[in-house]
Parts: structure tokens; C-alpha cells; sequence
């Protein structure tokens, strides 16, 4: 039983003083601006997708984004290339009522093209180190 306690409190001393309790891909800090025709996008999301591993998925407020809004845990966009996904909405100006909770709901429709999001043309070449990658969409 000491010799299971001793290797235990060896590996974790290892990962802690390595730094190999991530998943090992390098990663870096990005943040950037995102506007649409000419103005900030309010409120969306940005994708980071590299080629072989997840996405990461960046909140987009105020038009500003930035690896602390990650979704999961801020571990940053993987150093490489990417292709870029960018999805936000707008409020219709109708609602209706969600079917499950019976709540009222305010109606929102994607407004960024599919050129950005779905059929990307987007891309960007994420480096070692803090960033800043900015995009301006046009319609």
C-alpha cells in the first residue's frame, strides 16, 4: 500500500512540475475583434477548428472575443492552421412560446452568411504566444 501511495504522489508531482496534465496539443492565446458590415457583432460565437483536433469555441461580446470566453476551459486555439467558423443572431422582432417550458421566447435568425460558419472560407495560422486575429465580414 506505501508503495501505491509513493508512485502516486510521484506521477502527480511529475504532471504538476512538467506541465503534462493538459492534453499535450500546443496551444496559444488568441483574441481579436469580429464586426459585420462595418459594425461589431453583439453577441456569438467564433470556432477555431484545427485538422485533427477539436474545434475551440470563443464567446464573441461586443464584438471583442478572446481566449478567456472558451467555453470549456480556456485552454486557447491549437498553434497551426485553422479554419474559422463565425455564428451570431439577431432578434427577429417576433416571438413564441417554448413548447417545453411554456415560456415566451424572443425569435432570433443567423444573420452572418454561410460563407463564415457552415461553408467557411474563413481560415487563420495560429502561432506560439499571445495574438490578436481580427475579422471584418462583409455581406
Amino acid at each position: 500500500m506505501k508503495a501505491y501511495a509513493l508512485s502516486t504522489a510521484l506521477v502527480m508531482t511529475c504532471l504538476l512540475l512538467s506541465g503534462c496534465g493538459g492534453d499535450g496539443i500546443p496551444r496559444a492565446a488568441v483574441q481579436g475583434t469580429v464586426t459585420y458590415d462595418g459594425e461589431p457583432v453583439e453577441s456569438g460565437v467564433i470556432m477555431f477548428i484545427p485538422e485533427t483536433v477539436a474545434p475551440v469555441a470563443l464567446k464573441i461580446t461586443d464584438g471583442q472575443y478572446d481566449t478567456e470566453s472558451d467555453i470549456n476551459d480556456r485552454r486557447g486555439a491549437v498553434i497551426g492552421h485553422c479554419s474559422v467558423q463565425i455564428f451570431a443572431n439577431r432578434p427577429t422582432g417576433r416571438s413564441y412560446t417554448d413548447v417545453m417550458t411554456g415560456e415566451k421566447m424572443e425569435e432570433t435568425k443567423q444573420f452572418v452568411p454561410a460563407k463564415y460558419n457552415e461553408r467557411t472560407e474563413l481560415t487563420a495560422e495560429v502561432e506560439a504566444g499571445q495574438q490578436t486575429i481580427d475579422f471584418h465580414l462583409e455581406k
